[in-house]
């Protein structure tokens, strides 16, 4: 269910400390697959930890794991954003 509250974008957009639901993966099936061997999926909730400016890697919990991911990665996977952690 959306909400007026919930905003959709790529991970790589999303801000340090933004909780969202992935639900899109862009790319190829060789792409969906090595994303979905380290559990993102979509349904799945994540976390952005950190991130570098200029296109640097992005870091995020899922399932209290930390993964990093660079930012190529990061902009193709789409995420509904639903609020913070702060």
């Amino acid at each position: 269910m959306t909400t007026t509250n919930d905003v959709l974008k790529s991970l790589a957009d999303m801000k340090v400390n933004e909780r969202g639901t992935i639900v899109e993966i862009q790319g190829g099936e060789a792409f969906s697959r090595r994303l979905e061997a380290i559990g993102m999926v979509p349904g799945k909730t994540i976390l952005k930890t950190s991130a570098v400016s200029s296109r640097g890697p992005v870091t995020i919990e899922i399932d209290r794991a930390c993964l990093a991911l660079g930012y190529g990665m990061a902009e193709r996977v789409l995420v509904r954003v639903n609020g913070s952690t702060r």
